[in-house]
């Protein structure tokens, strides 16, 4: 009851119905969806959770203006890393279906240069810790140096043996500690290799979404923004056509599919 209220922006019913103990649900996506900024305002005021599904929602429903008020709100919230991570993997695709191409384009240029600087960022804070580990090395190296000079001075009457034997076990203890640095610095090198193979196989996913949500789109200018995600370089899926088949007649979906495999994008059963 709840969502069919905020879905219709009735915000007096919304309170009665939290008054009585009805669960937020997915009420407040409802709300994002159909554009009613008041309601949204008064949900969030109150405590209700799924801001960053609203945000989708929103962008979905056509509505830009209230899509950038939420994000600002995610982007605000600096202890929800995962939220920011869904926003930043599914937003535009959800631009790409409920938004105009100049939109989406405006959209697709801050994301790209967001992901640039948090490349960025993560690069110096890398090099940083690397140097940070450097100078630590070279520090203790030289405390090491300096212990090794104290002690042979002080230690010079001392029966030789014993200076040997301790040389000998600083040498292991020590190769011992640069063996564990290169282990620790292969292990790191092969998790960062992992991490960018497993970003590029998810980013070849969404990317394929990107030009199957413009394909599915309702807006009037579905077509430009299909051919300026292809100019990009974004591959033609089959997930594009089963975007198109989807809208049905009112869409002219026969007419999208038509016009999809002209321009050389593959077909399945579920586009048929």
């Amino acid at each position: 009851m709840l969502q069919a209220a905020a879905k219709a922006g009735q915000l007096e019913a919304c309170k009665l119905l939290r008054e009585r103990g009805c669960p937020w649900g997915r009420s407040l996506v409802s709300a994002a969806k159909a554009g009613h900024r008041h309601v949204c305002e008064w949900m969030l005021a109150s405590g209700c959770p799924r801001v960053c599904d609203a945000v989708l929602e929103a962008a979905r429903g056509g509505h830009e203006g209230l899509m950038l008020w939420l994000l600002d709100l995610v982007h605000q919230k600096s202890d929800d890393p995962a939220g920011n991570y869904i926003v930043e993997k599914f937003l535009l695709e959800h631009v790409a279906a409920g938004l105009g191409l100049e939109a989406l384009q405006q959209m697709h240029h801050k994301m790209l240069a967001e992901r640039q600087t948090h490349l960025e960022q993560q690069e110096q804070q890398e090099d940083e810790g690397q140097q940070e580990r450097e100078d630590e090395e070279q520090a203790e190296e030289e405390d090491e140096e300096e212990d090794e000079e104290e002690d042979e001075e002080e230690d010079e009457e001392e029966d030789e043996e014993e200076d040997e034997e301790e040389d000998e076990e600083k040498d292991e203890e020590q190769d011992e500690e640069e063996d564990e640095e290169e282990d620790e610095e292969e292990d790191e090198e092969e998790d960062e290799e992992e991490d960018e193979e497993e970003d590029e196989e998810e980013g070849g996913v969404y990317d394929g979404f990107y030009l199957a949500a413009a394909a599915g789109s309702l807006t009037p200018d579905w077509q430009a923004k299909v051919e300026w995600l292809e100019g990009l370089g974004y591959p033609r899926s089959v997930y594009a056509s089963i975007e198109a088949a989807h809208i049905g007649p009112a869409g002219n979906a026969v007419g999208r599919l038509q016009w999809l495999h002209g321009r050389g994008y593959p077909m399945d059963e579920y586009a048929a």
